[in-house]
């Protein structure tokens, strides 16, 4: 390696721990001899380049990062608005160089250093950056349009920027900040973009193929006609990302985050798009854009290998994106009542089979708050309702000799307390709860088997009303927490 190599290694590695992109932006005022888009003599550049070079050896050699004040020696090169179109810069050392709004068109930066340049709102349609290094780069508002980024290092740096048609395959973004930056039909194949985030970036028909996207950020992106094939999504985030038409083959998107994504991939490549969402983190509220075939599709290829999870939550995902399809108009596809019934009595219920332990889940708790109720019947009965204790006509009678119906706030059962009338109004709502079944086939039948003695629990007035309430809500709930556990009642 020789000592300007190592130089430019120390100084980058220097830049990009102290320095940091933020400490990027602004760092040099747009009043350089170039501003108005003049063009500089090839020895006026040269020279340019040579003093820049000076004050850049002079600091590496102290080892320390400059003041502020000493960026704005002048030997730093400010090229500032400079007409540098087609200009020859190979392998040049601009570090830390104000480039901002300069016209680059066409120009030569092959293996050129540029760390922490500012190069905001920079030209750069048709430049070649092939295995330039621009990482902390500031390219607010730079344009790269058709830019040859071939094996660039693009790692840490900040900016909107617009790579429209780019080549930018091999190139290393890692960690770069993207944000809404457009990279229409760039190419960024097996690009590096761990961390990056390309949060609300418009990525259309972008070739992504082999790229590695490992826990980067395309929340809100617009991927639509991007090529994924073989990208690298291990935990990316994808909240409410556009995949439409987007090409998934061999993609890895275990434990990616899809919940909101639009995924309405290639039928052709689903089969090879499955393995990769076998572990997505929220597959179960993607959505469609027109029509479901490619969820029902991507459903089957799930029920087909066997992976009824997956299965269950693209069920969901079908159901709840169809409900709540809208026609050219804005109206709804299916009516209000339709659409309530689906959400109380089977979204709410066991989110259309996905949970099918719900139902019970909610039986239970009904039947909890439901002894609160039942409390007050033993309190304070009145006179339209309470719950009795009616002794088994053929009953093996006790020393007690009791035959008359008994109601439960006449001593019933002795030595009554507050813990005891809980228990009972318990009691009362479980086997309420539980009168499942045809005449000895009856769950609560067999629980007042456990009784100690041979009675069972009636109510009248109001307290049989709701008792009779909770039992039909209870049956629909154990029925549809049957169904949903051992088929598939919610598929079309």
């Amino acid at each position: 390696m020789s000592r300007f190599q190592l130089s430019i290694l120390v100084s980058g590695l220097v830049l990009l721990s102290l320095a940091g992109p933020s400490q990027v932006t602004g760092q040099l005022s747009c009043d350089g001899k170039y501003k108005s888009g003049l063009k500089p003599s090839p020895p006026e550049l040269a020279e340019i380049l040579k003093k820049h070079a000076e004050w850049h050896a002079e600091w590496v050699r102290e080892g320390y990062l400059p003041k502020p004040k000493v960026i704005n020696d002048p030997r730093v090169a400010n090229l500032c608005g400079a007409n540098l179109i087609g200009a020859n810069l190979i392998r040049v050392n601009l570090i830390r160089a104000n480039l901002s709004n300069a016209h680059l068109e066409h120009a030569d930066l092959r293996g050129a250093h540029l760390l922490a340049a500012d190069l905001s709102g920079a030209q750069l349609s048709e430049a070649k950056l092939g295995d330039a290094n621009l990482s902390g780069a500031q390219l607010s508002g730079a344009n790269l349009e058709r830019t040859d980024l071939f094996q660039a290092s693009l790692s840490g740096v900040v900016g909107d920027v617009g790579i429209l048609r780019a080549n930018l395959r091999g190139a290393n973004l890692e960690f770069a900040n993207l944000s809404g930056a457009y990279l229409g039909e760039a190419n960024l194949s097996d690009t590096n973009l761990h961390e990056a985030d390309l949060s609300g970036a418009h990525l259309r028909r972008a070739d992504f193929s082999g790229a590695y996207l490992s826990h980067a950020n395309l929340e809100r992106a617009d991927l639509s006609g991007a090529h994924l094939m073989r990208a690298g999504l291990y935990g990316t985030n994808l909240l409410d990302a556009n995949l439409q038409q987007a090409g998934l083959k061999d993609a890895d998107m275990s434990y990616a985050d899809v919940a909101g994504a639009f995924l309405d991939s290639d039928p052709d490549s689903l089969p090879r798009v499955v393995p990769g969402l076998y572990n997505a983190h929220n597959l179960y509220l993607v959505k469609f854009h027109d029509q479901p075939a490619t969820l029902v599709k991507l459903r089957g290829a799930f029920k087909d290998l066997g992976l009824r999870s997956q299965e269950s939550q693209l069920t969901y995902a079908v159901k709840r994106s169809e409900l709540s399809r809208k026609d050219k108009d804005g109206y709804y596809v299916h009516s209000w009542s339709e659409r309530a019934i689906n959400t109380v009595f089977f979204d709410w219920t066991c989110q259309y089979g996905m949970s099918p332990g719900r139902p019970l889940s909610i039986a239970a708790a009904l039947a909890v708050i439901l002894s609160i109720v039942y409390v007050f019947a033993q309190v304070d009965p009145g006179s339209n309702g309470g719950i009795w204790a009616v002794w088994d006509e053929h009953r093996i009678k006790d020393r007690e000799e009791i035959s008359a119906p008994q109601q439960l706030t006449d001593g019933f059962p002795s030595g009554r307390s507050e813990i005891g009338v809980f228990m009972l109004a318990l009691y009362f709502s479980l086997l309420s709860a539980t009168r499942i079944g045809w005449h000895e086939l009856n769950v609560g039948t067999w629980i007042t088997r456990i009784q100690p003695r041979q009675y069972s629990l009636q109510a009248t007035g109001w307290v049989r009303v709701i008792s009779g309430i909770q039992s039909l809500i209870s049956v629909y709930l154990v029925a549809l927490a049957i169904l949903s556990y051992f088929g598939t009642p919610f598929e079309y």
